[in-house]
């Protein structure tokens, strides 16, 4: 009996969909530094003219602040993740061939999705016990769950992310990422 290998998807659905990520993580890394990091240095400042200048140190500034840091972090991960900006020795890659560069991008994509899949699941019992517990700041009680759900959403994305890396990486169309970093950018 001839068993039939599953055709891989089509180039325009594979383009789509590496397009579909490529703004995504474009949108939140723009969200992470156009509003997020802006308001991070004006509560900094804030923090620093009210704890210094006026002798009067802000309670809610200080919380904010690190609430909004992991925030930053985590909402530019899709768009490095993306760009292949995490860290690498390239001592040793750039003296790789051609199959065993291809093998060490698919075996860190591999990587990266294991780490990511335990991120999230700890992120998703810290977000259940946030909710459950209602968890927030000490001095003003903001709650956490916002925040966790935020990192959920991009951990999600970065998630896509490097499993597009490995699947595309596999099927030898690296190119559909290069059309995702150009999507991400608009």
């Amino acid at each position: 009996m001839k068993q039939s290998i599953p055709a891989a998807p089509s180039c325009s659905a594979m383009k789509r969909t590496a397009r579909i990520l490529g703004r995504a993580s474009g949108a939140l890394h723009h969200i992470g530094g156009l509003v997020f990091l802006p308001a991070l240095v004006v509560l900094v400042c804030y923090d620093i003219f009210t704890r210094y200048v006026l002798a009067a140190p802000s309670l809610w500034a200080n919380e904010m602040s690190t609430v909004l840091l992991p925030a930053i972090y985590f909402l530019s991960l899709a768009q490095v993740t993306l760009r292949g900006g995490h860290l690498a020795t390239d001592i040793l890659y750039v003296r790789f061939g051609r199959r065993l560069r291809r093998l060490a991008d698919v075996a860190t994509a591999f990587l990266g999705l294991l780490f990511l899949g335990v991120l999230l699941w700890g992120m998703g019992n810290a977000l259940i016990g946030s909710v459950k517990y209602r968890e927030g700041t000490q001095n003003i009680g903001f709650p956490y769950w916002p925040v966790y759900a935020v990192i959920i959403l991009c951990l999600t994305i970065a998630t896509l992310m490097f499993l597009a890396r490995a699947f595309y990486t596999l099927l030898r169309r690296e190119d559909l990422l290069s059309d995702a970093v150009a999507s991400g950018e608009a």
